[in-house]
């Protein structure tokens, strides 16, 4: 939110031009990288939360929620990036996956719950 709503206040209008190839190809593997991003931080909450369970450390889920959110925000960031530097008015798309992405990455207590008890302890209670 706070870099959306810093290109709407800070930013110079976008630029009128033509779509040439060059740009069009930086704003594609801009668009791509913070797309694979946002999929990859799944991956790696999946991953996060797995150890934590195997571990059984409460504290491996807040990171693996740390990183997820800080690999979504990086969406956002080539979005400003390209709004500032490109000057392109395509940068809603990023900030819009970008939001998506942290909005799925929600904690949920479950996730919570096991990575704090084990199934011995799950039992006596």
């Amino acid at each position: 939110v706070m870099f959306f709503v810093m290109t709407i206040v800070a930013a110079p209008a976008p630029l009128d031009r033509d779509r040439d190839a060059p740009i069009s190809v930086i704003l594609f593997a801009l668009a791509g990288v913070g797309a694979f991003l946002v999929v990859l931080s799944f991956a790696v909450k999946r991953k996060m939360l797995q150890r934590s369970v195997e571990k059984q450390e409460p504290m491996l889920v807040q990171q693996a929620m740390i990183i997820a959110c800080a690999m979504c925000e990086v969406s956002a960031v080539l979005g400003m990036f390209e709004r500032f530097a490109i000057g392109s008015g395509d940068h809603y798309v990023l900030f819009l996956v970008s939001a998506i992405g942290i909005a799925l990455h929600f904690p949920k207590r479950d996730q919570l719950l096991a990575a704090s008890w084990n199934e011995e302890t799950r039992r006596q209670l």
